[in-house]
């Protein structure tokens, strides 16, 4: 009997220590010092894609497909006082492109060039170090592993998907949907878009050790419908809807930067009208971008 209820015991103070984790601080943004050096390497698609329809047949369609393998040093030279790159520099240890679907990634641009990355009012500027052009069909995806990204006009993810409150795993939160909608309208080129349209919470998925650092795993996610999308003149809109989700594992002490991060947006758009011929005619459009990356410190 007396071993029955050591085992219940034990059984119970296992409970409780189960219920009792502690709660830990949400901090997505992890501000940049002058100095910081460490290696980014991921990769990232990107596709775009357009069909014409009239009378419930195809009339034509088009497509773009461009997927990026990279890896490479980060070196942060100046910042602002909020933290964010200012001017930093990527020696380039990998950088892949493909731009058919199942395409094998070729080199397009050489390991061991440096790559300088500015971020002014004027917005982002990437440049080879002593000349050179980068490849159009490259840019923008290198800027997605390089840190340009500027709380001060991009907004900033701890006040549109965190939260100033500690939290334990499985604690969940809905995002600030004025801020969000500010963000992303930004984002579209200055398209109004209403919080009232958006949905989307984060969650913390779990607390785990990684290379013996504790993290929190994050999990953000986003939904937009009815955006007033502009569409071809005389076309109405009859669809804009955007998903997009934010995750990652970031250390509980936030003078850590994240151990990786990945995410993904999904664009939907269809329009009606006339074509020249007067036959009703429909354009669908869609765009989809996936990243993922992981962030080690340099050696």
């Amino acid at each position: 009997m007396r071993n029955a209820l050591l085992t219940l015991s034990a059984f119970v103070a296992c409970l409780s220590l189960v219920g009792a984790e502690d709660a830990i601080p949400i901090q997505l943004e992890r501000p940049f010092k002058s100095g910081d050096a460490y290696v980014v390497s991921g990769s990232a698609v990107s596709i775009q894609m357009q069909k014409v329809t009239s009378e419930g047949k195809d009339q034509e369609s088009e497509a773009t497909y461009r997927r990026m393998v990279f890896e490479g040093r980060v070196e942060v030279q100046a910042v602002t006082p909020e933290g964010n790159a200012e001017k930093a520099t990527c020696t380039i240890e990998k950088c892949l492109l493909a731009e058919a679907e199942g395409q094998e990634p070729k080199e397009t641009l050489p390991k061991g060039m440096k790559l300088i990355v500015t971020r002014s009012d004027a917005g982002v500027a990437l440049s080879i170090d002593g000349g050179g052009e980068i490849p159009p069909a490259a840019h923008d995806l290198i800027e997605l592993f390089l840190p340009v990204h500027d709380q001060r006009t991009d907004g900033n993810n701890d006040l549109i998907y965190g939260t100033t409150q500690p939290r334990k795993t499985g604690e969940s939160w809905q995002i600030d949907t004025t801020r969000a909608a500010a963000a992303l309208g930004k984002a579209m080129r200055g398209i109004p878009i209403d919080p009232a349209k958006i949905q989307g919470m984060t969650v913390v998925k779990g607390v785990e050790e990684a290379g013996g650092i504790r993290c929190a795993e994050i999990l953000a996610e986003l939904s937009v419908t009815d955006i007033p999308v502009g569409g071809p003149p005389n076309f109405q809109v009859v669809k804009g809807e955007v998903r997009a989700t934010l995750s990652g594992r970031f250390p509980v002490d936030v003078a850590l930067r994240p151990l990786d991060r990945k995410a993904s947006m999904r664009f939907e758009g269809s329009f009606s009208g006339k074509g020249p011929d007067g036959k009703p005619v429909v354009i669908d459009t869609m765009f989809d971008q996936v990243q993922e990356v992981t962030y080690t410190p340099a050696k």
